[in-house]
């Protein structure tokens, strides 16, 4: 019986890790460097599952040839073991630094335990130093198999202590959202693999990785729909649900209230672009526009892509006068973006702001006040030249 939900347990896994995949494979979700690493520690997880499974089915069964493959199956189940740790460890230094260059330095010394393990695993066979395999077909563990744990440890410790480390010098919400996920991931696995060492027949360790894959894609996602596919900003659909918060948790505080400001910063001359130089370049230039005003805004500033070359910044400030600063550090940017810019096109912005005064009721109206001193910044500019 023990035997069966085993296996039933794993097919499990394989089916939400199939889901996943299946998923990410439709909405062509592998293309960058982060995603093709998740891809891979999903495909390690299913390979694991099932070779754990075709090992829970042969341990004790007397056929021809069936000791034989118990002891390739056990040796390919021991060689991936390390493999879905490395791979969070892999997909845990992307996240946290997405430095491709760095990652092709750092793959040899990340591939020690793991060349490790199989070295150990591939002189079983004369030592029996991880598994034996008796003549009736029944699978002994071998006195240092604990080892392979252990170098397991070793990826999922250090995954783990480099999203520790990123979350104590980070003060940007969405990265802090990562560091999060980045951290709850290693921490079941690294209690159950424990469990798994102690309690010998109990072989949770795998479909606990597959549950946590599962919430982090789930986590993943929900932010996903919150972002702006092109630039990485906050889409509209989050403003607006973050604008009616902001004036729901404001009612009756006229001092909150007074904090708050929006800006509108809208991109000038960008249909010419778009005409001129092509829709390529138009992307280019938003997705610097957006990293700029990015850069240029504290970390508790919300910034949302409005739609099209419009862009809107939600912050508190103590005066109107930190407002104003903000704005001026954007256009200075944008300077600066332009002196050094190789492109043919300059990057241009009007932008405008106000502040939540007690006469703005509804979160149209907040935008409407700020997208009047944008428009009149903008006309300022087109008289003055």
């Amino acid at each position: 019986m023990l035997k069966i939900l085993y296996v039933e347990i794993s097919i499990v896994g394989i089916v939400i890790l199939l889901a996943i995949r299946f998923y990410l494979r439709k909405r062509e979700y592998t293309e960058e460097l982060d995603k093709r690493t998740f891809k891979w520690l999903i495909w390690s997880d299913i390979l694991i599952l099932i070779f754990d499974a075709v090992t829970w089915i042969l341990d004790g069964m007397i056929f021809p040839y069936s000791g034989e493959l118990l002891l390739v199956s056990m040796m390919i189940y021991y060689c991936l073991v390390p493999l879905p740790s490395l791979f969070w460890l892999l997909y845990t230094d992307v996240k946290l630094h997405a430095d491709q260059r760095r990652l092709k330095k750092l793959l040899a010394l990340y591939s020690i335990p793991c060349v490790v393990s199989t070295i150990l695993v591939l002189t079983t066979l004369k030592t029996g130093w991880i598994f034996t395999i008796s003549a009736d077909g029944i699978y002994y563990r071998g006195p240092y198999m604990a080892v392979i744990v252990l170098l397991t440890y070793v990826y999922l410790g250090g995954a783990l202590v480099m999203a520790v480390k990123a979350r104590c010098g980070e003060q940007n919400t969405d990265r802090i959202k990562v560091c999060r996920y980045l951290i709850f991931f290693p921490i079941p696995t690294i209690i159950l693999s424990f469990v798994q060492v102690e309690l010998y027949g109990v072989t949770l360790i795998w479909i606990c990785m597959a549950v946590s894959l599962l919430i982090i894609f789930l986590n993943v996602q929900s932010e996903q729909i919150s972002k702006d596919t092109l630039t990485g900003l906050l889409n509209r659909g989050y403003l607006d649900s973050y604008l009616d918060r902001i004036l729901t948790t404001s009612k009756g505080k006229p001092e909150v209230r007074a904090r708050y400001f929006a800006m509108i910063v809208d991109m000038d001359d960008f249909k010419q672009v778009n005409d001129t130089f092509g829709h390529v370049e138009g992307d280019k230039l938003l997705v610097a526009a957006a990293s700029l005003i990015r850069q240029s805004c504290c970390p508790d500033d919300v910034v949302t892509r409005m739609g099209g070359d419009e862009f809107l910044i939600i912050g508190q400030r103590d005066k109107p006068e930190a407002v104003q600063r903000l704005m001026d550090e954007i256009l200075d940017n944008v300077r600066l973006y332009n002196e050094n810019s190789n492109e043919s096109y300059r990057m241009c912005m009007s932008l405008g702001f106000a502040m939540l005064d007690k006469q703005i009721k509804r979160p149209d109206q907040f935008i409407t006040a700020a997208d009047i001193n944008m428009y009149r910044n903008k006309e300022e500019k087109k008289a003055n030249n």
